[in-house]
């Protein structure tokens, strides 16, 4: 029998699923989507690699030295299966009728599109690019998102692009409490319309949004000091860890999201890496420390790093909410349609799938009855993966 389109119908549930998602202004629509044309060029897997292109440094001709290319790979692995599964009793669709079902539908998208969200936004941990904004930066949200925005400009974020910015609640509050943002004289029509809504329009090339997804941080961890810190031996460019040694006995855990600055003795050039994972100390080592972004560059022997503070004082502060600001190119979320299965394959059969063309967002229905339980099951779920692509396209502001 043909599917209908009603209630009971596993296209109705799929569509209005993915129409919900659509309209949820979260992460999912705001980062590059590009990995699953990449997919279907290929075929299935489930892994998606995409080398990235290397940087080079133009040099005095005809004596020029040759560049290595060493490109590194951007990988999604399409391994994050999420699923939401409901039953209603005939005795609850006697008393509620069809409406109890289709009433469940955006709560339900809701749910899987939280956790993917959760997921992206966690992603601020691997952004070595921080802004302390501690109380008094937030009472000047005119000075403070220009001066986030340079910093986003001097990592070279493309030219012309709108940026997006995620604010927790405490910094749209913040927002909301600045004239350049909520007031007729800051704003224009714009601020009128904020001081109504509670949304904060476009500024200073950011496009705003709310969540209540933020991540919370561990502060600084705090370097008890011996010998000036090196690198250990000589790690080359695209290294996902790095040791880091010191002449002293170390007791502190590095927590995820700590920012280190390492100085090449080669070139003399420093860069800062962000810390991916917690890592315990080992003597006078935390060895194996993963970082992010890759390693920029071949490391000179005995090339030094140090602590960077994330917040003010190292130490100062036991935890803060991360914002992000980023370019849409920093990350990447994938989303793949799975098996829609037809009742000529399999008896009994009613599942659909969904696929949105534009923003690439697939869900998936399937629906049963339970005749011992006398019950109507419908179960939406989504495939996908994510990464960070670029992070020096974005900037942690860290909140406390």
């Amino acid at each position: 029998m043909a599917n209908r389109l009603n209630n009971y119908n596993p296209e109705f549930w799929a569509r209005s699923a993915l129409m919900w998602l659509r309209n949820r202004k979260g992460m999912a629509s705001r980062v590059y989507r590009g990995f699953e044309a990449e997919r279907n060029d290929y075929g299935l897997g489930d892994t998606i690699n995409i080398r990235k292109p290397a940087t080079f440094t133009a040099e005095d001709a005809p004596n020029s030295t040759y560049q290595d290319l060493k490109t590194g790979t951007a990988k999604i692995d399409l391994t994050i299966h999420k699923e939401v599964p409901i039953t209603v009793t005939d005795k609850e669709l006697a008393y509620s009728g069809k409406r109890l079902i289709s009433e469940h539908i955006g709560p339900m998208a809701d749910a899987i599109g939280d956790w993917f969200d959760q997921a992206l936004l966690g992603l601020a941990s691997q952004v070595p690019h921080t802004y302390d904004l501690d109380s008094t930066a937030r009472g000047q949200m005119d000075k403070s998102i220009p001066a986030i925005r340079r910093l986003m400009v001097e990592n070279k974020v493309p030219q012309g692009s709108t940026l997006q910015y995620m604010a927790s609640p405490v910094t749209t509050e913040a927002l909301l409490g600045t004239s350049a943002f909520a007031q007729m004289q800051g704003a224009g029509d714009r601020g009128i319309s904020t001081q109504v809504t509670g949304n904060i329009g476009p500024k200073y090339g950011f496009d705003f949004f709310e969540t209540q997804n933020v991540q919370t941080l561990e502060g600084d961890a705090t370097l008890t000091t011996g010998s000036t810190p090196v690198i250990s031996g000589t790690p080359q460019k695209n290294a996902l860890t790095v040791g880091l040694n010191t002449s002293t006995s170390q007791s502190v855990t590095l927590h995820e999201g700590q920012v280190i600055e390492i100085t090449d003795s080669t070139t003399g050039i420093a860069e800062k890496y962000t810390v991916t994972a917690d890592a315990a100390p080992s003597g006078n080592n935390w060895p194996d420390v993963p970082i992010s972004p890759r390693l920029r560059r071949d490391l000179g022997a005995s090339s030094t790093w140090a602590f960077v503070s994330t917040v003010g004082l190292v130490g100062s502060v036991a935890n803060y909410e991360s914002d992000l600001a980023f370019h849409r190119n920093a990350f990447a979320l994938a989303m793949v349609p799975l098996p829609q299965h037809s009742e000529a394959d399999f008896p009994g059969a009613r599942v659909y799938t969904a696929t949105d063309p534009e923003s690439g967002l697939a869900i998936r229905a399937r629906m049963f009855y339970e005749a011992r339980g006398a019950a109507v099951g419908v179960i939406l779920d989504a495939l996908g993966g994510y990464t960070t692509l670029d992070p020096d396209l974005a900037v942690r502001p860290c909140v406390h």
